[in-house]
């Protein structure tokens, strides 16, 4: 990844401050698409300080065409990208029009070193889970932003590699289906097993399906849960362990949890076969 630290000559305002935050004020990462086919951090700074009026431009970071990542603000600057969530998360820009076009290889490969490079330099532990798009959060939904598949982004993320993902809002593209037995071989061929289209891991006891809209929870050091955002339908989650507290909860790893709720979950469990697959890897 190559990366070009712009923060001390990107455009600001003249006289307004962006807010502060501490670094502890992190919950996760929202991603946006510039919805300009080409673009750069320049380009969205002067849109949004001089037309706008905005403190600073709204991403920490910019991802370009050509894979080069921008560096626009600190991660205590408070961006203005996703209005009363700015306090809590760093927006990535992705240059493109993605209900058009599609992110470029370089583009996919910059962003999975990105998210590296963020938990490394702030220490925060930020599950996958905590990757969002612009059009996740509840008052955004509407939004087609960053117009991508982020449950296939974000499996993409924890698998570690940068396959093309689905573009959400283009309908007359025909998407090729691979059969679960075919993912299964090629599972196998990589030392790993496959739970019909995703990896079974070890210490996984199960996973979860969202059924209806629901909170996902972080558990503090003193016992208290922390939202971290809604769950939406169709979501699926690895589940790690699970107690009675605060109502029975499930662990999806990195702290997070989400509570045992008839009707808004569906919890499942692997075959004794595959549990014992992944203990011989």
């Amino acid at each position: 990844m190559r990366i070009v630290d712009r923060r001390r000559d990107i455009l600001r305002h003249a006289w307004k401050k962006s807010p502060q935050r501490k670094i502890t004020d992190i919950r996760g990462i929202v991603n946006h698409h510039s919805l300009t086919e080409s673009g750069s951090a320049d380009a969205f700074a002067r849109y949004h300080v001089l037309t706008n009026g905005w403190s600073q431009m709204g991403y920490t970071f910019v991802i370009n065409r050509n894979g080069l990542v921008e560096r626009c603000a600190d991660y205590t600057d408070v961006t203005p990208h996703v209005g009363n969530y700015n306090k809590h998360y760093i927006g990535i820009c992705w240059v493109g029009d993605f209900r058009k076009q599609e992110p470029t290889k370089e583009q996919y490969e910059s962003h999975n070193e990105l998210i590296k490079l963020i938990r490394k330099e702030t220490g925060l532990a930020l599950p996958t889970s905590a990757i969002l798009g612009h059009q996740e959060l509840p008052a955004y939904s509407w939004k087609q932003c960053p117009a991508l598949d982020m449950d296939c982004l974000r499996g993409n993320i924890q698998a570690g590699v940068t396959l093309p993902v689905r573009n959400n809002f283009n309908n007359d593209k025909k998407i090729a289906i691979i059969s679960p037995k075919i993912v299964e071989k090629l599972g196998e061929l990589q030392n790993k097993v496959m739970w019909d289209d995703a990896e079974l891991r070890k210490g996984q006891i199960g996973r979860i399906t969202i059924l209806k809209a629901i909170n996902l929870w972080k558990r503090e050091t003193n016992g208290k849960l922390t939202m971290v955002r809604i769950l939406r339908t169709g979501e699926r989650y690895r589940v790690y362990g699970y107690d009675d507290k605060h109502g029975s909860q499930y662990s999806v790893g990195g702290g997070c949890w989400i509570t045992k709720m008839d009707g808004y979950v569906k919890y499942e469990t692997p075959s004794k076969a595959k549990l014992e697959a992944v203990k011989r890897l």
